[in-house]
Formats: structure tokens, sequence, C-alpha cells
């Protein structure tokens, strides 16, 4: 993703990733739904909590219209399933930063 101009940041778990957000800023959250220690749906709240306005993506490989749901009542700008392209992916980034 660097060839468009942005900086990813991996971590290994939700914990790892609530951390990093409360002392740093980022300008969109992409996070699992499925994560040892916060589990995706803890992390999305926790962000909108620490800045609304950040958009948040959440992708999953275990697809469900009740986790669908409850992301999009939560917040979420989109819910994507796995697998799926990096180009639909950063797309979808690109929406998020625009909105």
């Amino acid at each position: 993703m660097g060839d468009r101009g942005y900086n990813a940041v991996a971590l290994r778990s939700g914990r790892e990733a609530l951390e990093r957000l409360q002392h740093e800023h980022f300008d969109a959250l992409v996070t699992d739904l499925r994560m040892p220690g916060i589990d995706g749906m803890g992390l999305l709240r926790a962000s909108r909590a620490l800045d609304p306005s950040r958009p948040v993506i959440v992708m999953t490989g275990h697809g469900a219209i009740d986790t669908a749901l409850e992301a999009a009542s939560q917040g979420a700008f989109h819910y994507i399933t796995k697998p799926f392209s990096l180009v639909h992916l950063v797309e979808l980034i690109e929406a998020a930063l625009r909105t």
C-alpha cells in the first residue's frame, strides 16, 4: 500500500492495536473480527470511542449476517469477508478516507 502513499501497521493482537490507538494517530483502522485478546468488535467500539471520525473496516473469514449487522450498528464503515483482493481493500480505505 506504500505505492499509494499509505503506511500500514500490522499488529499481533487486539490489545496491541488498542494500545497503539490510545497513543498514536491513525487515519483508518482495518481489523479482523477474530483476534486474540480484544476481538474486532471490541476494537471497533474502542476506536469509535477514541475517535468517532476514524473509519473502521471489519474483515472476517467467518461472515455472518448478525456480525455484519452488529458491525454496522457499531459504526463500521464496511464489513468485508475473506478472501478479498488487496485492490478491493485499498479502494474501501480510500472511500472511507474520502467520507
